[in-house]
């Protein structure tokens, strides 16, 4: 609010991070209702809030119980375009995974994938959900609500993506492996690398065989950064593009933010 004078008082700007950091995930969704029912009821999120975009509305829930892991979003997008049948998934840290996988059996997307102490079912809209209790190694055991802690995704070109994560983003990686999977498009064979900041939620990087689409997927990830103009130098210098200049946004509390893009197309948040 402004002043007698019509000055505006100063914003209230965080400042920025130590260490870069995965903040959230985002994935499109077209029936915002059904997914939030799902998201909160069976993997105990909670919705932070509501935000309009240029070209969509976004629902922000966090794992406020467990206190621990990335935020998801989802991503409504005005145009209507599809969010089914999307090769990405989320991964879940959970000491209670067949729970999971029994609590989510009574949504209409569900469809079991992989039961084997690591389970694997479709959720809303076919994204698969990957859930079990070995993925976070520094996992504190009295945490039995799941929590986020990566999202998988196809490429176009994994050597290129691994050298492009690895060097504008600065991640470690390390390989998952090859193994036969299916999901709602299908069976195949895919390999996987995991990229990580240190001590944060992960990417997977993952390489299919048959291909799968894997050029403008709704899917976005945001990084937390201590320097999100230097971070979107080294994207531009790695192949991707810049497609939103930095300015402050009301969505992270009057940080900086610069959007990009990968070579495939997934939309990278930077915020500072």
């Amino acid at each position: 609010m402004g002043d007698a004078g019509g000055s505006m008082e100063p914003l209230d700007i965080p400042e920025p991070v130590k260490d870069p950091v995965v903040w959230g995930y985002g994935v499109g969704i077209t029936d915002v209702p059904a997914a939030v029912d799902f998201y909160t009821k069976v993997m105990k999120m909670t919705v932070e809030k509501e935000v309009t975009r240029d070209n969509r509305t976004e629902t922000i829930l966090y794992g406020a119980e467990a206190k621990r892991g990335a935020r998801l979003v989802l991503m409504k997008f005005n145009d209507n375009r599809n969010t089914r049948k999307i090769t990405t998934k989320l991964v879940w840290q959970s000491s209670a995974a067949s729970g999971v996988n029994r609590d989510a059996s009574s949504y209409p997307d569900y469809v079991s994938r992989l039961n084997i102490g690591i389970v694997q079912f479709d959720g809303p809209e076919t994204y698969i959900q990957e859930v079990g209790g070995v993925f976070d190694t520094e996992a504190d055991g009295t945490i039995t609500v799941p929590y986020l802690v990566a999202m998988g995704f196809s490429v176009s070109d994994l050597a290129a993506a691994r050298t492009f994560y690895t060097t504008a983003l600065g991640m470690d990686e390390s390989p998952t492996g090859t193994f036969p999977v299916t999901d709602a498009t299908g069976s195949a064979t895919i390999t996987e690398y995991t990229l990580v900041h240190p001590g944060g939620p992960a990417f997977v990087l993952q390489s299919w065989s048959p291909m799968r689409n894997s050029k403008d997927n709704p899917v976005k990830v945001v990084l937390m950064v201590p320097d999100a103009q230097m971070t979107a130098d080294a994207v531009v210098a790695g192949n991707g593009t810049i497609v939103e200049p930095a300015k402050r946004s009301p969505v992270y509390d009057n940080r900086l933010l610069i959007v990009a893009k990968d070579a495939d197309g997934y939309v990278i948040e930077l915020v500072q």
